[in-house]
């Protein structure tokens, strides 16, 4: 394996121009894994939650791209995903199908929504996390992505931020 290393970003540029630390930070500092992933994978996963205007149901919306980085069409693939509480309960399963093919080389994205009764809501004194997987089927492979989530809705209304309709207090300087 050949690595390259470049730091040639715009923070860089940015941060040398603050003559703080006018020195390049090249190289590796931080771990780096090497993972092998099937060829038609998950390229991206991002989930979001938002509440009805009683704050009592939910709805998790899942954005996921997959990427076909075989040399075959791929028009098979199907999303499971499973959500479960803090208690490990399962709060839904359901299989998804792609229903459109992925050339050799591209990606596609596809925006899923499930609504949740009642979830369990995410703030700071209360910090129930649930657990969402995916598992994506596709070509006789499969990928799986478990995410953390919180089921919460931080607004900003005139000067006040509310989490979970709740009007919160920041502290602090700088």
């Amino acid at each position: 394996i050949a690595l390259r290393v470049k730091n040639e970003s715009v923070a860089n540029g940015t941060s040398n121009a603050s003559r703080y630390a006018v020195h390049p930070l090249g190289g590796i500092s931080r771990k780096v894994q090497l993972i092998a992933l099937p060829m038609v994978n998950i390229a991206q996963f991002h989930a979001t939650t938002t509440f009805d205007r009683q704050y009592k149901n939910a709805v998790l919306k899942t954005e996921v791209t997959l990427s076909n980085e075989s040399t075959t069409v791929c028009n098979n693939a199907t999303l499971h995903f499973e959500l479960q509480n803090r208690k490990g309960v399962e709060v839904f399963a359901k299989n998804i199908a792609w229903s459109k093919a992925i050339a050799p080389g591209n990606t596609d994205k596809k925006v899923i929504e499930f609504g949740v009764e009642a979830p369990e809501k995410w703030d700071t004194e209360h910090p129930d996390l649930y657990t969402l997987k995916l598992t994506v089927l596709a070509n006789d492979n499969s990928e799986e992505v478990v995410r953390r989530i919180g089921f919460r809705q931080i607004e900003v209304r005139g000067n006040q931020v509310f989490v979970n309709n709740m009007p919160i207090k920041l502290r602090g300087a700088c």
